[in-house]
């Protein structure tokens, strides 16, 4: 899962192989992971830096099952790299191996028989140059060393998502362009038989994750923009839609722990927005919406991890700024800052979530969660990257886990917010955001253009990227106030009422960016 640019310490295989995992604990010598103040957590994260690609653009992967661990990148050289840690012991990084694809993206390791196995997507230009699509098979016996198989089944067009070992075999979910929701089985690994999922008529689908419980396979993703659940009692060979669950117009992520399942998805329907959580307590026979963690990125709702009992979602504790308008117009300071860096929360019933303190890489800053796993011992695993930097930070097994109660920001002082479809009343000074993407010159009220009449020297609208530094301006946006001073005039204005432009009705909307 890469988002962002990461700094860790690389290390050579020879020295991924050599040296264990450096401790840090609290009696070394004191460092930059020491914080200085009183709320400081003693330092019991270990970390091990690997060298698992060199392209920054590399997939990385990362799982744990049991007490075994591995980690897999796929990079645009074409070359898959594997490291596994067994037991608590050392990362081991294998050698990497041709894909023998153009460009090929993989899901999740799943254990298969004694080894592992990873299915996903290979991207070949065909004689015209459009990218074609087929489901590509890469198989490991100890997790670092991978190879490639010539599988069977895996039709053209297929895009495979995620897989899972189940029942001596495999399943693995995806879709059969165009936008067929499938999933497939295998034996050996080897050869693959298809079905397509059911879809009550509906026209556009896809499975996005598969999960195992006690009572067969679920499986998430969408038909037609509405959030689906599948379920599976035979191994893979015949699906049905579950019902009875909170709307949704797409669900992402599926984690079970026992008889807990977690299924993160998003909503943008009349009453829900943004990222949601549905638990079950019963298998995934009955279902109910939880609080979220905090958010990850705009409609796509959190990523979900699970291992030793637990679960976890990697999230940007400061995304919604992005989403509610009230949040700058309360402190255009925090939305200047944007999204602050990943952060990690943990649940042990998965309803319940507390944020986890982090440790501190050499330069100071917390470290940003890539990927996470525990272990069935208790240790849980926390990848850094991206893939030429890559780092395991491990937090051992028999300590508790540093939490903090989450905090509950104050509730921000009403806004008189003008809604986009809403006609404001005369001499009514209404927040009303306003886009820099196309400049100044256009806004849009009550789905009607107006057009920007005043004649001052910056006329000509400033961009996200020049504007002057007084003016409440984050993420692209202007945070001022619309006024309707007369049926024909419109004033815009920031602070203590400082006109900055003024509108009249343009009479149609004009040719070009709005």
């Amino acid at each position: 899962m890469g988002r962002l640019p990461r700094r860790a310490v690389r290390a050579s295989i020879a020295a991924a192989i050599l040296v264990g995992l450096v401790s840090c604990s609290s009696s070394s010598v004191p460092s930059a992971n020491e914080a200085s103040t009183e709320e400081s957590t003693p330092i019991l994260w270990a970390h091990q830096a690997l060298d698992l690609a060199p392209d920054h653009d590399a997939q990385m992967l990362f799982t744990a099952v049991g007490n075994r661990a591995v980690a897999l990148t796929a990079d645009p050289a074409h070359a898959i790299t594997g490291a596994a840690s067994y037991d608590g012991a050392a990362f081991v990084v294998g050698a990497p191996t041709p894909s023998g694809n153009e460009r090929i993206s993989l899901t999740t390791p799943t254990p298969f028989g004694d080894g592992w196995l990873a299915v996903g997507t290979a991207h070949v230009p065909d004689a015209a140059g459009a990218d074609t699509t087929f489901g590509r098979v890469v198989r490991s016996a100890d997790g670092q060393a991978w190879s490639p198989v010539d599988a069977i089944g895996f039709d053209l067009h297929s895009t495979a998502t995620a897989a899972i070992g189940h029942d001596g075999g495999a399943v693995a979910v995806g879709s059969l362009l165009p936008f067929v929701a499938a999933a497939w089985r295998t034996v050996d690994g080897m050869t693959w038989t298809s079905v397509t999922l059911p879809t009550d008529g509906g026209r556009s689908s896809s499975v996005a994750d598969i999960a195992s419980t006690a009572s067969g396979l679920l499986a998430v993703g969408e038909v037609d923009r509405h959030g689906v659940l599948w379920s599976s009692s035979d191994g893979g060979t015949s699906w049905a839609i579950v019902g009875g669950l909170p709307a949704t117009d797409r669900l992402r992520e599926i984690v079970v722990q026992g008889d807990v399942v977690v299924v993160s998805g998003s909503a943008d329907i009349p009453g829900v927005t943004g990222g949601v959580l549905l638990r079950s307590s019963d298998d995934g026979n009955t279902w109910e919406a939880t609080p979220a963690p905090p958010p990850d990125e705009p409609g796509l709702g959190v990523p979900l991890f699970a291992g030793g009992g637990r679960f976890f979602t990697i999230s940007r504790q400061n995304a919604e700024v992005r989403t509610d308008a009230t949040i700058c117009y309360d402190d255009i300071a925090r939305c200047q800052r944007g999204p602050s860096a990943y952060g990690l929360s943990v649940s042990d019933d998965g309803g319940t979530w507390l944020p986890v303190d982090l440790p501190h890489d050499d330069a100071g800053a917390p470290i940003e969660p890539w990927a996470v796993a525990s272990t069935d011992d208790g240790r849980v695993l926390v990848v850094t990257g991206p893939a030429p930097d890559a780092t395991v930070w491990t937090w051992p097994a028999g300590e508790p886990l540093p939490t903090r109660e989450a905090t509950t920001d104050e509730p921000a002082p009403a806004i008189d917010l003008l809604a986009d479809d809403d006609q404001p009343k005369l001499g009514r000074r209404y927040a009303r955001p306003l886009s820099l993407h196309c400049g100044m010159d256009t806004i849009v009220v009550a789905g009607e253009a107006w057009q920007r009449t005043d004649d001052a020297p910056d006329s000509v609208a400033p961009t996200e990227d020049s504007y002057p530094e007084d003016w409440p301006v984050a993420l692209g946006t202007i945070y001022g106030h619309l006024t309707l001073v007369a049926d024909d005039r419109i004033e815009y204005s920031i602070g203590d009422r400082e006109v900055i432009a003024t509108y009249a009705p343009a009479g149609s909307f004009p040719v070009g960016c709005l």
